[in-house]
Protein backbone atom coordinates (compact mmCIF):
# COMPACT_ATOMS: atom_id res chain seq x y z
CA UNK A 1 0.00 0.00 0.00
CA UNK A 2 1.37 3.33 -1.36
CA UNK A 3 1.89 6.10 2.03
CA UNK A 4 -0.89 9.04 1.16
CA UNK A 5 -1.42 11.82 3.11
CA UNK A 6 -3.67 15.10 2.53
CA UNK A 7 -1.77 17.93 2.81
CA UNK A 8 -3.48 19.74 5.92
CA UNK A 9 -2.15 16.75 7.91
CA UNK A 10 0.92 16.70 6.49
CA UNK A 11 1.36 20.42 7.32
CA UNK A 12 -0.07 20.31 11.08
CA UNK A 13 2.90 17.42 11.79
CA UNK A 14 5.64 19.69 10.20
CA UNK A 15 7.23 20.77 13.15
CA UNK A 16 10.89 19.20 12.52
CA UNK A 17 12.46 18.36 9.78
CA UNK A 18 12.58 14.73 11.06
CA UNK A 19 8.58 14.43 10.51
CA UNK A 20 9.87 15.21 6.51
CA UNK A 21 10.59 11.55 4.64
CA UNK A 22 11.95 12.56 1.53
CA UNK A 23 12.14 11.83 -1.41
CA UNK A 24 8.25 13.24 -1.47
CA UNK A 25 5.35 13.61 -4.38
CA UNK A 26 2.47 16.38 -4.15
CA UNK A 27 0.17 15.81 -6.56
CA UNK A 28 -3.66 17.40 -6.50
CA UNK A 29 -5.32 20.73 -8.11
CA UNK A 30 -4.22 23.29 -5.01
CA UNK A 31 -1.04 24.24 -6.37
CA UNK A 32 -0.90 27.41 -3.62
CA UNK A 33 -0.76 24.89 -0.93
CA UNK A 34 1.94 22.79 -2.47
CA UNK A 35 4.07 25.62 -3.12
CA UNK A 36 3.38 27.39 0.23
CA UNK A 37 4.65 23.66 1.46
CA UNK A 38 7.65 23.50 -0.30
CA UNK A 39 8.41 26.71 1.04
CA UNK A 40 7.71 25.47 4.72
CA UNK A 41 9.71 22.90 4.31
CA UNK A 42 13.23 24.91 2.75
CA UNK A 43 12.48 27.33 5.83
CA UNK A 44 12.62 24.14 8.57
CA UNK A 45 15.67 22.58 7.25
CA UNK A 46 17.35 26.09 6.56
CA UNK A 47 18.07 25.42 3.19
CA UNK A 48 17.54 27.05 -0.52
CA UNK A 49 15.59 25.42 -3.48
CA UNK A 50 16.42 24.99 -7.22
CA UNK A 51 13.35 24.54 -8.57
CA UNK A 52 12.82 22.33 -12.42
CA UNK A 53 10.23 21.71 -14.73
CA UNK A 54 10.72 18.20 -16.92
CA UNK A 55 9.68 20.24 -20.02
CA UNK A 56 12.36 22.28 -19.97
CA UNK A 57 15.17 20.10 -18.83
CA UNK A 58 15.99 16.40 -18.71
CA UNK A 59 16.63 14.10 -15.53
CA UNK A 60 19.92 13.95 -16.45
CA UNK A 61 20.39 17.59 -16.72
CA UNK A 62 19.04 17.56 -13.35
CA UNK A 63 21.45 15.38 -12.42
CA UNK A 64 24.59 16.42 -13.45
CA UNK A 65 23.43 19.79 -12.40
CA UNK A 66 23.50 18.51 -9.18
CA UNK A 67 26.45 16.53 -9.42
CA UNK A 68 28.31 19.46 -9.81
CA UNK A 69 27.70 21.23 -6.76
CA UNK A 70 30.81 20.65 -4.24
CA UNK A 71 30.98 18.88 -1.22
CA UNK A 72 31.55 22.66 0.73
CA UNK A 73 28.51 24.46 -1.05
CA UNK A 74 25.13 24.65 0.88
CA UNK A 75 22.30 21.62 0.96
CA UNK A 76 19.71 22.35 -1.80
CA UNK A 77 16.42 21.25 -2.17
CA UNK A 78 15.58 19.70 -5.57
CA UNK A 79 12.10 20.63 -6.54
CA UNK A 80 11.08 18.67 -10.18
CA UNK A 81 7.60 19.57 -11.86
CA UNK A 82 5.47 17.38 -14.17
CA UNK A 83 6.25 14.28 -12.64
CA UNK A 84 4.23 12.59 -15.13
CA UNK A 85 6.43 13.30 -18.23
CA UNK A 86 8.82 10.72 -16.63
CA UNK A 87 6.97 7.81 -16.96
CA UNK A 88 8.42 6.90 -20.05
CA UNK A 89 12.05 6.65 -18.57
CA UNK A 90 11.36 5.08 -15.24
CA UNK A 91 14.38 2.96 -15.10
CA UNK A 92 16.59 6.57 -14.87
CA UNK A 93 14.63 7.17 -12.08
CA UNK A 94 14.71 4.45 -10.22
CA UNK A 95 18.57 4.17 -10.70
CA UNK A 96 19.06 7.64 -9.56
CA UNK A 97 16.62 7.83 -6.53
CA UNK A 98 19.56 6.97 -3.65
CA UNK A 99 21.57 10.22 -5.79
CA UNK A 100 19.39 12.74 -4.53
CA UNK A 101 19.14 11.07 -0.97
CA UNK A 102 17.39 13.65 0.97
CA UNK A 103 16.50 16.71 -0.61
CA UNK A 104 14.35 15.59 -3.50
CA UNK A 105 10.50 16.89 -4.33
CA UNK A 106 8.52 15.63 -7.33
CA UNK A 107 5.24 17.61 -7.84
CA UNK A 108 2.58 16.23 -10.12
CA UNK A 109 -0.98 18.00 -11.39
CA UNK A 110 -1.38 15.22 -14.15
CA UNK A 111 -5.07 14.18 -14.03
CA UNK A 112 -4.83 10.64 -14.80
CA UNK A 113 -2.04 10.08 -12.18
CA UNK A 114 -4.12 12.23 -9.37
CA UNK A 115 -7.24 9.70 -9.80
CA UNK A 116 -5.27 6.71 -9.74
CA UNK A 117 -3.13 7.91 -6.40
CA UNK A 118 -6.97 9.27 -5.03
CA UNK A 119 -8.46 5.63 -5.78
CA UNK A 120 -6.02 4.20 -3.52
CA UNK A 121 -5.89 7.03 -0.74
CA UNK A 122 -10.04 7.02 -0.44
CA UNK A 123 -11.15 3.31 -1.22
CA UNK A 124 -8.31 1.33 0.30
CA UNK A 125 -7.20 -0.33 -2.71
CA UNK A 126 -4.51 -2.98 -3.97
CA UNK A 127 -3.84 -0.45 -7.08
CA UNK A 128 -1.33 -2.87 -9.13
CA UNK A 129 -3.97 -3.23 -11.38
CA UNK A 130 -4.64 0.65 -11.93
CA UNK A 131 -0.96 1.83 -12.34
CA UNK A 132 2.44 0.43 -14.37
CA UNK A 133 4.34 -1.80 -11.79
CA UNK A 134 8.02 -0.33 -12.53
CA UNK A 135 5.71 2.87 -11.29
CA UNK A 136 4.32 1.60 -8.55
CA UNK A 137 7.72 -0.10 -7.12
CA UNK A 138 9.00 3.71 -7.48
CA UNK A 139 6.35 5.35 -5.65
CA UNK A 140 6.57 2.99 -2.54
CA UNK A 141 9.71 4.90 -2.08
CA UNK A 142 7.86 8.37 -1.42
CA UNK A 143 6.01 10.52 0.78
CA UNK A 144 3.05 10.86 -0.81
CA UNK A 145 0.71 14.33 -0.26
CA UNK A 146 -2.36 15.14 -1.62
CA UNK A 147 -3.45 18.90 -2.33
CA UNK A 148 -7.00 18.91 -1.98
CA UNK A 149 -9.22 22.35 -2.70
CA UNK A 150 -10.46 23.44 0.37
CA UNK A 151 -14.13 23.42 1.32
CA UNK A 152 -15.73 26.60 0.63
CA UNK A 153 -16.81 27.36 4.63
CA UNK A 154 -12.87 26.88 5.34
CA UNK A 155 -12.37 29.30 2.64
CA UNK A 156 -14.69 31.54 3.66
CA UNK A 157 -13.35 31.34 7.46
CA UNK A 158 -9.85 32.48 6.02
CA UNK A 159 -11.41 34.94 3.71
CA UNK A 160 -12.92 37.08 7.20
CA UNK A 161 -10.05 36.50 9.35
CA UNK A 162 -7.33 38.19 6.54
CA UNK A 163 -10.03 40.96 6.74
CA UNK A 164 -10.51 41.69 10.20
CA UNK A 165 -6.42 41.63 10.53
CA UNK A 166 -6.58 45.00 9.06
CA UNK A 167 -9.80 45.47 11.17
CA UNK A 168 -12.14 45.68 7.33
CA UNK A 169 -15.29 44.00 7.09
CA UNK A 170 -16.86 41.92 4.24
CA UNK A 171 -20.61 41.98 3.43
CA UNK A 172 -21.68 38.58 2.96
CA UNK A 173 -22.97 39.29 -0.51
CA UNK A 174 -19.37 40.54 -0.81
CA UNK A 175 -17.63 37.36 0.32
CA UNK A 176 -20.00 35.40 -1.54
CA UNK A 177 -19.48 37.20 -4.89
CA UNK A 178 -15.56 36.61 -4.28
CA UNK A 179 -15.81 33.10 -3.59
CA UNK A 180 -17.83 32.49 -6.81
CA UNK A 181 -15.33 34.56 -9.05
CA UNK A 182 -12.28 31.99 -7.70
CA UNK A 183 -11.79 28.68 -7.28
CA UNK A 184 -8.47 28.12 -5.59
CA UNK A 185 -6.02 29.64 -3.03
CA UNK A 186 -3.80 31.50 -5.24
CA UNK A 187 -6.07 33.56 -6.80
CA UNK A 188 -8.28 34.19 -4.16
CA UNK A 189 -5.15 35.45 -2.21
CA UNK A 190 -4.01 38.18 -5.12
CA UNK A 191 -7.48 39.02 -5.26
CA UNK A 192 -7.61 39.84 -1.44
CA UNK A 193 -4.54 41.74 -1.56
CA UNK A 194 -6.11 44.28 -3.93
CA UNK A 195 -9.13 44.14 -1.84
CA UNK A 196 -7.14 45.19 1.06
CA UNK A 197 -4.96 47.55 -0.48
CA UNK A 198 -7.68 49.43 -1.94
CA UNK A 199 -9.56 49.42 1.66
CA UNK A 200 -6.68 50.63 3.29
CA UNK A 201 -5.45 53.46 0.74
CA UNK A 202 -9.37 54.13 0.32
CA UNK A 203 -9.91 54.37 3.99
CA UNK A 204 -12.82 51.94 3.70
CA UNK A 205 -13.81 50.28 6.84
CA UNK A 206 -16.70 47.70 4.93
CA UNK A 207 -16.41 46.04 1.32
CA UNK A 208 -19.58 45.66 -0.80
CA UNK A 209 -20.37 43.62 -3.17
CA UNK A 210 -19.86 46.59 -5.67
CA UNK A 211 -15.88 46.80 -4.44
CA UNK A 212 -15.52 43.26 -5.12
CA UNK A 213 -16.93 43.51 -9.07
CA UNK A 214 -15.24 46.45 -9.72
CA UNK A 215 -11.20 45.38 -8.42
CA UNK A 216 -12.53 41.38 -9.27
CA UNK A 217 -14.54 41.50 -12.59
CA UNK A 218 -13.86 44.75 -14.06
CA UNK A 219 -10.46 45.66 -13.22
CA UNK A 220 -8.70 42.93 -14.04
CA UNK A 221 -5.56 43.28 -13.12
CA UNK A 222 -3.13 43.77 -10.26
CA UNK A 223 -1.16 47.09 -8.91
CA UNK A 224 1.85 44.91 -7.89
CA UNK A 225 2.18 43.42 -11.26
CA UNK A 226 1.99 46.95 -13.04
CA UNK A 227 4.39 48.42 -10.84
CA UNK A 228 6.62 45.06 -11.38
CA UNK A 229 6.54 45.33 -14.86
CA UNK A 230 8.24 48.88 -14.45
CA UNK A 231 10.54 47.55 -12.13
CA UNK A 232 12.07 44.84 -13.61
CA UNK A 233 12.41 47.22 -17.42
CA UNK A 234 9.58 45.40 -19.05
CA UNK A 235 8.38 49.00 -20.02
CA UNK A 236 6.21 48.33 -23.16
CA UNK A 237 3.75 45.39 -21.00
CA UNK A 238 3.73 48.50 -18.11
CA UNK A 239 2.37 50.91 -20.22
CA UNK A 240 -0.22 47.99 -21.60
CA UNK A 241 -0.99 47.42 -18.08
CA UNK A 242 -1.25 51.39 -17.43
CA UNK A 243 -3.83 52.05 -20.41
CA UNK A 244 -5.69 48.99 -18.78
CA UNK A 245 -6.31 50.26 -15.83
CA UNK A 246 -7.14 54.01 -16.80
CA UNK A 247 -9.62 52.78 -18.68
CA UNK A 248 -11.15 50.43 -16.58
CA UNK A 249 -11.37 53.39 -13.90
CA UNK A 250 -9.44 56.84 -14.52
CA UNK A 251 -10.46 58.06 -10.84
CA UNK A 252 -9.63 54.71 -9.47
CA UNK A 253 -6.36 53.99 -11.41
CA UNK A 254 -3.72 56.81 -10.36
CA UNK A 255 -4.28 57.39 -7.16
CA UNK A 256 -4.15 53.86 -6.16
CA UNK A 257 -0.86 53.89 -7.73
CA UNK A 258 0.42 56.40 -5.88
CA UNK A 259 -0.54 54.75 -2.54
CA UNK A 260 0.88 51.40 -3.25
CA UNK A 261 4.27 53.56 -3.83
CA UNK A 262 4.24 55.40 -0.93
CA UNK A 263 3.82 52.50 1.44
CA UNK A 264 7.23 51.53 -0.65
CA UNK A 265 9.10 54.53 -0.18
CA UNK A 266 7.69 54.69 3.64
CA UNK A 267 8.91 51.14 3.88
CA UNK A 268 5.31 49.83 5.60
CA UNK A 269 6.41 46.24 5.43
CA UNK A 270 9.41 43.86 5.05
CA UNK A 271 8.61 43.62 1.42
CA UNK A 272 8.39 47.40 0.75
CA UNK A 273 11.81 47.86 2.19
CA UNK A 274 13.13 44.59 0.03
CA UNK A 275 12.32 46.68 -3.10
CA UNK A 276 12.93 50.19 -2.30
CA UNK A 277 16.84 48.70 -1.32
CA UNK A 278 16.60 47.17 -5.06
CA UNK A 279 14.81 49.33 -6.85
CA UNK A 280 15.48 53.05 -4.84
CA UNK A 281 15.67 55.36 -8.10
CA UNK A 282 13.11 53.75 -10.01
CA UNK A 283 10.48 53.42 -7.29
CA UNK A 284 11.17 57.39 -6.76
CA UNK A 285 11.00 58.14 -10.63
CA UNK A 286 7.88 56.17 -11.48
CA UNK A 287 6.13 58.09 -7.84
CA UNK A 288 7.01 61.22 -10.07
CA UNK A 289 5.54 59.93 -13.34
CA UNK A 290 2.41 59.28 -11.59
CA UNK A 291 2.05 62.56 -10.09
CA UNK A 292 3.36 64.26 -13.66
CA UNK A 293 0.60 61.49 -15.62
CA UNK A 294 -1.96 62.62 -13.33
CA UNK A 295 -1.12 66.45 -14.00
CA UNK A 296 -1.65 66.24 -17.39
CA UNK A 297 -4.53 63.76 -17.65
CA UNK A 298 -6.27 67.10 -16.58
CA UNK A 299 -5.52 68.52 -19.72
CA UNK A 300 -6.20 65.44 -22.31
CA UNK A 301 -7.69 62.10 -21.91
CA UNK A 302 -5.38 60.58 -24.59
CA UNK A 303 -3.34 58.01 -22.05
CA UNK A 304 -1.31 56.24 -24.95
CA UNK A 305 0.35 59.56 -25.97
CA UNK A 306 1.02 61.04 -21.93
CA UNK A 307 2.04 57.68 -20.76
CA UNK A 308 4.56 56.86 -23.32
CA UNK A 309 5.64 60.88 -23.45
CA UNK A 310 6.28 60.77 -19.98
CA UNK A 311 7.86 57.19 -19.66
CA UNK A 312 10.14 58.06 -22.75
CA UNK A 313 11.24 61.09 -20.16
CA UNK A 314 12.07 59.41 -17.19
CA UNK A 315 13.72 56.52 -18.40
CA UNK A 316 16.56 58.96 -19.63
CA UNK A 317 17.13 59.37 -15.80
CA UNK A 318 17.70 55.56 -15.63
CA UNK A 319 21.15 54.52 -15.54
Amino acid sequence: MLKISVITNFRKNLKSEKNINFPLLFFGPENFLIKDTIEKICTLKGVKKKTYFLSEVSLEDIINSASSFSLFEEEIIYVVYEFELLLSNLEKLKQNLNFFKNNLIFVSQEEIISTKLLFSYFKGKDISNYLPKDLLEILKNFEIIYSSKMKKDKLKSLVIQKFLKHSISLEKEALETLLNLVNDLQSLKWETDKLVLYALETNKKIIKKEDVQLLCIGFEFNFWDTINLFLEGNYDKFIEYLEKAYRENIYLSIPMFLGRLKNIIKGKTSYDKMILSKYSKKVLLLYKYFIDLDINLRKTYNIKDISQELLVSILKNID
